[in-house]
């Protein structure tokens, strides 16, 4: 391949003389010999070397289409399909580019769906995002993240568990919660929030704040100006608090194997010198069901 390299720098350097004594006659020699190799090597196979060897052609005749076309071939004996049938789709007309295209994306499928096979759903759900609106690649998206919600919740990843329930924008793969349990979970909810809004002292009690918290409060930032706003030295803070009002569960999600997704917002007002100020908070709350009584997994804040 000397000789090849040794060519293209001899057809460079003769382009750049073509007006010069016999430059053009030896250009078009070192064109065809390179055209020639370029050729023989994308029929043998040789797919990556072809495509630089066009690529030393330029515009020359189809050499740019012919560099695309055996840049795609190359792709493809890496299995990397969907970037093979990007280089295809640009060339729709060259040769058998089209069906190619069509070819590599039913390969770039059917990977996704091997991935999804054997448990490897980071690799299936990035194939299938990329595929985009190609066959049922959305829904098979959905599929995959429910199958890996499935198998987090297996591994007691409950915190993952609810990041990809998150993430999902049809979740219609859950079926709701039996309407027998759905009300005794409805009201534990209640209680769970009210006591979870409290303990996130840094984000509601701080209105009302001791010493404790006072590192947390940003100098002239929005929570600073209430709290001084809301305390003064005439009033003690533990005068006023929070008024609780309520927790507003959406929907409760079977996630199988005794285990309940809630939707939830925890709403509350705050009493203070000038008056109430409501605040909420949306979460997923995951429930273990499976001794009877729900025991909260994890609670991802929305």
């Amino acid at each position: 391949d000397r000789a090849v390299n040794a060519t293209l720098e001899a057809y460079r350097l003769f382009d750049e003389l073509s007006l010069f004594q016999d430059s053009d006659v030896h250009l078009s020699s070192s064109r065809d010999m390179l055209y020639s190799k370029a050729m023989e090597w994308m029929n043998t196979g040789r797919y990556a070397d072809a495509a630089s060897c066009f690529d030393g052609l330029g515009s020359w005749q189809d050499s740019a289409s012919y560099k695309i076309y055996c840049s795609a071939l190359s792709l493809e004996t890496q299995h990397s399909y969907m970037k093979a049938a990007g280089l295809f789709s640009s060339i729709p007309e060259f040769l058998d580019s089209s069906s190619r295209a069509e070819a590599a994306l039913s390969q770039a499928y059917q990977q996704a769906l091997d991935d999804q096979a054997r448990g490897d759903y980071e690799s299936a759900l990035n194939a299938f995002t990329a595929l985009g609106d190609y066959r049922d690649s959305m829904k098979q998206c959905e599929v995959t993240t429910t199958l890996q919600i499935s198998t987090l919740l297996q591994a007691g990843s409950y915190d993952e568990t609810l990041k990809k329930l998150n993430s999902l924008t049809d979740r219609s793969a859950f079926p709701e919660a039996d309407p027998t349990v759905a009300g005794n979970l409805t009201a534990f909810l209640g209680s769970f929030v009210n006591a979870w809004m409290n303990a996130h002292a840094d984000v509601l009690n701080a209105f009302f704040s001791c010493s404790l918290l006072q590192p947390y409060l940003e100098p002239g930032g929005e929570l600073d100006t209430i709290v001084r706003s809301e305390i003064t030295d005439d009033v003690a803070p533990q005068n006023y608090g929070f008024v609780y009002f309520g927790c507003d569960v959406g929907k409760l999600l079977d996630l199988g194997s005794g285990f309940v997704a809630a939707d939830v917002t925890g709403s509350a007002s705050i009493s203070g010198p000038s008056g109430y100020n409501e605040t909420q908070e949306s979460m997923w709350i995951l429930l273990d069901t499976r001794q009877g009584n729900p025991v909260v997994g994890a609670v991802l804040s929305v």
